[in-house]
């Protein structure tokens, strides 16, 4: 009984699940370029197992099957650390693994067809294989927010990954030039146990962070203002229900500010749908980088944005509703009247729903409570 064969064949078995699953995966979630770039790597998985087989029994003696498979481990996990640095939002820096692939190439030529060196040929390919995947890990990892549990969970799964290929390669090593060392079996046993499970594994993480980011998409779609970014009402709402838990739980103080843009409506003669959809986008950015993290934005109307800031007064709101009103007027540009008016409420004891501390601060801002919120008139090219 051939080991070696044996244990090739079931990861080309393994492979083809997996490039299964991965296709699927990309045609129902989202047809990704960094899920289209998975199942590549997969079916280049397949691809280099069958290239194994046809080597192993009609070209035993011929050095090309080897320098074709060892390239395809190095390449397969290019694509993977490629497609993780473009899900993070990373540049894939495609001329940077071009590069890299063709020293590999180079490298696995001369050991395997000069110095036919089998222990410097599997060194190469494992240790290879596991760098690029911490690399994946660290894209995974990088992209500038609290990472979400199936993120932590995919990059727990590859580190583990990068981890067994450098033991192996580092097992590799000791079972000489010819791979005929006891060390060489025992190198083939623990390749055929740990590989199938670690592409079971990997496959299943990269098809639950696809389910994942089809649901963060879908979420958003749901409760995000696609022009603007902002949370729409049914995201406010939602936001407010915690904000308000969280104020009455600690005793702190959660105010509302709201504003609204007047005049800024596509009219005959005026200025075009996109000059003010502009307007109305830049002046969202500004007002979004007034408030902290913590805080919450929102977009409730056409030209309605409201500021939820926890921990702050009905002063310190006040004061914020001025500095966004005058960085929002700083913003347009001049040509048409437009006029900016805020309202401002703080949450009450009696306040059990937020759509009552919405209504003070619109009685606000509209003066129903005889104050006058009018903080700009400006004018924006037509």
């Amino acid at each position: 009984m051939n080991l070696e064969l044996i244990t090739i064949c079931v990861l080309l078995a393994t492979s083809i699940a997996l490039f299964v699953a991965m296709s699927i995966a990309w045609f129902c979630f989202g047809r990704h370029q960094y899920s289209l770039f998975w199942t590549l790597a997969a079916g280049g998985a397949m691809l280099q197992w069958t290239i194994a087989i046809i080597g192993r029994l009609a070209f035993p003696e011929s050095p090309l099957p080897s320098i074709i498979t060892t390239q395809l481990v190095v390449m397969n996990s290019s694509l993977i650390a490629i497609a993780f640095r473009q899900r993070a939002g990373l540049k894939p820096r495609i001329g940077l693994w071009v590069t890299g692939n063709l020293i590999v190439f180079a490298a696995v030529s001369y050991v395997v067809a000069d110095l036919h060196d089998a222990a410097w040929r599997a060194f190469i390919a494992n240790a290879g294989c596991g760098a690029l995947f911490l690399v994946a890990v660290g894209a995974l990892l990088s992209n500038g927010r609290r990472a979400q549990p199936m993120e932590i969970a995919t990059a727990a799964v590859a580190t583990v990954f990068a981890l067994f290929e450098m033991a192996v390669a580092g097992s590799a090593l000791g079972f000489g030039s010819e791979g005929v060392a006891p060390a060489a079996n025992t190198y083939r046993l623990v390749l055929g146990i740990g590989m199938p499970a670690s592409y079971v594994a990997l496959g299943i993480s990269a098809v639950m962070l696809l389910v994942a980011d089809l649901a963060h998409r879908l979420e958003a779609l749901t409760t995000r203002d696609l022009e603007t970014g902002a949370l729409n009402r049914r995201g406010l709402d939602q936001a407010a229900v915690a904000a308000m838990a969280n104020s009455r739980r600690r005793r702190l103080p959660l105010s509302v500010v709201l504003i609204d843009l007047h005049g800024v409506r596509a009219q005959r003669g005026g200025p075009s749908r996109a000059v003010l959809n502009q307007l109305l986008v830049g002046a969202a950015d500004q007002l979004n980088a007034l408030i902290r993290e913590e805080d919450v934005f929102a977009r409730l109307g056409p030209t309605r944005f409201c500021l939820l800031l926890g921990d702050t007064r009905l002063q310190q709101a006040l004061v914020i509703a001025r500095q966004a009103g005058a960085a929002v007027a700083a913003s347009a540009a001049a040509g048409r009247s437009l006029k900016i008016s805020w309202g401002v409420a703080q949450l009450r004891s009696e306040d059990f729903a937020f759509s009552l501390l919405l209504d003070r601060a619109e009685r606000e801002m509209t003066g129903e409570n005889g104050s006058d919120s009018t903080v700009a008139r400006i004018r924006i090219a037509a």
